[in-house]
């Protein structure tokens, strides 16, 4: 799965590529190396302690410069939806973050949006009496959260400012309401 989503991203024209290791880190490290195999870059950062889907974007900083926007997609995403016209969004809408969405009928989040596409809410496991209310609001199905999204640099230091684990519940709920 790890080489889809790499092959992926150099399709996508993303050559640069940091991976967050905690499983099985040696295989992984000794199977991809430094990437040339694949065309690409490969930079591993590893945690002992998992810290959720924000917590180990700051071990990134030094792979990261300031002024550089960057993705992130989690580990377990097979896709085929082509990344520049999201990255150019990012780009020209000077955005905190871009992310991909999808609709479906059922799903352990929702993202509501604004008339110009704005994010304006983001339910993360809502319980049952919400979901039932959302279903009832949403029959055509709701828009998820895709898992891949375009950061900007500054995300990083709201991060470690605030102590954030997890990119919906602790960086997206909190900064787009």
């Amino acid at each position: 799965m790890l080489e889809h989503i790499l092959l992926y991203l150099r399709r996508n024209e993303i050559f640069d590529i940091c991976i967050n290791l905690h499983t099985m880190p040696d295989k992984i490290t000794s199977y991809f190396k430094e990437g040339s195999n694949w065309g690409i870059r490969i930079h591993y950062v590893h945690e002992d302690v998992l810290s959720g889907t924000a917590g180990a974007l700051p071990r990134f900083r030094d792979w990261l410069r300031e002024d550089r926007d960057f993705l992130v997609m989690y580990g377990d995403i097979l896709t085929n939806q082509p990344l520049a016209p999201i990255k150019v969004l990012h780009q020209n809408s000077d955005a905190f973050a871009t992310l991909l969405l999808h609709r479906r009928q059922s799903s352990n989040s929702f993202v509501e949006l604004s008339p110009e596409g704005r994010v304006i809410n983001f339910i993360e496991r809502p319980s049952s009496d919400v979901w039932t209310l959302l279903q009832r609001q949403h029959p055509k199905g709701f828009l998820v959260n895709s898992a891949i999204q375009f950061l900007n640099s500054h995300v990083l230091d709201y991060i470690e400012k605030h102590n954030c684990f997890d990119l919906p519940r602790d960086v997206y709920m909190k900064v787009f309401r």
